[in-house]
């Protein structure tokens, strides 16, 4: 299922300490949205980055990810230093596309400002109690090409802890989640009806 064989795999050790592995699936049913609803309606740490062209039309793909292999929660620290630490302990092999393929994803608050720019932040704690930042490693990653209506799955298989059953496990368990579950349920907006589907 996988772009790599068993022994591929253990020639890698000796490159790197993660593997991308890669897989695509053909999903024309799905949308990002529907796929984003089945995969991750109960994952806490999860998102969808949506991609649009200039005039608003639409990217070529979208991105989901979930299943965290590290989160990062930032308070008083510069939230980069963070996560440039954080990346130097990944040594991924398997990487060879120009788009998104992997890395840490969240965001920064208005506070986190005071690690960049030197201006006068208040000391008292904020009252919303949302960290600073919050940044997370996904270990799957959901690529939607609009284009060919293909997804194509990611998973980041750390090589001294994993193997590649495992990986098709997960990989497994996810279409199965997908052949499982309905479609979108309707929404409402404004008293009317919206079926996203």
């Amino acid at each position: 299922m996988f772009q790599f064989t068993p022994s591929q795999i253990e020639e890698l050790k000796q490159q790197g300490s993660h593997v991308l592995l890669k897989s695509d699936v053909l999903l024309d049913a799905e949308t990002p949205i529907s796929l984003y609803y089945k995969l991750c309606e109960d994952k806490p740490y999860s998102f969808l980055f949506e991609s649009a062209e200039q005039d608003a039309r639409m990217g070529r793909y979208s991105f989901i990810g979930f299943d965290p292999i590290e989160i990062l929660e930032g308070t008083s620290q510069n939230p980069l230093d963070a996560i440039r630490k954080a990346m130097s302990r990944y040594d991924v092999v398997g990487l060879d596309e120009d788009r998104f393929e992997g890395g840490f994803v969240g965001y920064f608050s208005y506070e986190a400002i005071r690690h960049f720019e030197k201006i006068p932040v208040p000391d008292k704690e904020s009252t919303s109690r949302i960290p600073e930042s919050v940044f997370f490693l996904p270990r799957v990653l959901i690529v939607f090409d609009h284009i060919k209506h293909v997804v194509r799955f990611h998973y980041l298989m750390d090589l001294e802890e994993e193997n590649l059953d495992m990986a098709n496990d997960v990989l497994n368990q996810v279409l199965e989640v997908l052949n499982a579950k309905t479609a979108v349920p309707v929404l409402e907006m404004n008293g009317e009806s919206y079926d996203e589907t």
